[in-house]
């Protein structure tokens, strides 16, 4: 990955071909989780929810949703830190961690997250922006989702 984040902990050569394995996380993203960055958190914290959002795409496009759980625990507690700090990338990484909850089945959190996002978007972002537009899809597919379950 560009800033070398999210570590593929195979040996493999290329981060491609790491898809379905583990990825241990840099230790800069515990200490943004941690919150030990004080001031200087800002562009830490950018740099973080772009590597995650950029990895948790990945994890989507792969079609295995499942591999993300060795590292779920943490993206989940990024997502929810990114939600004192509305911004575009802050709202894409509710959307993702929002995507990935529906497509594992856990729709009422699923929801939570997708309600923030939109939030965001509301109060930073054009309607047609697309992390606009993606968020408002997936409350479409959430809410067309509990629709069917009841």
């Amino acid at each position: 990955m560009e800033v070398g984040l999210l570590e593929p902990t195979s040996d493999l050569e290329t981060e491609t071909e790491c898809i379905g394995e583990s990825y241990r996380l840099h230790r800069l993203i515990a200490r943004f989780a941690e919150g030990t960055l004080g001031d200087e958190i800002g562009p830490a914290r950018e740099a973080v929810e772009k590597a995650v959002v950029d990895q948790t795409e990945r994890i989507s496009q792969s079609g295995n949703v499942w591999i993300a759980r060795a590292w779920q625990t943490h993206l989940h507690h990024l997502a929810d830190l990114s939600c004192l700090h509305p911004s575009r990338m802050a709202a894409r990484l509710c959307n993702l961690y929002a995507d990935l909850l529906q497509l594992q089945g856990h729709l009422a959190v699923s929801m939570q997250y997708t309600d923030q996002a939109i939030e965001m978007c509301r109060n930073l972002l054009d309607e047609s922006d697309e992390v606009a537009v993606e968020s408002s899809s997936n409350k479409g597919f959430l809410l067309t989702a509990v629709g069917n379950l009841v």
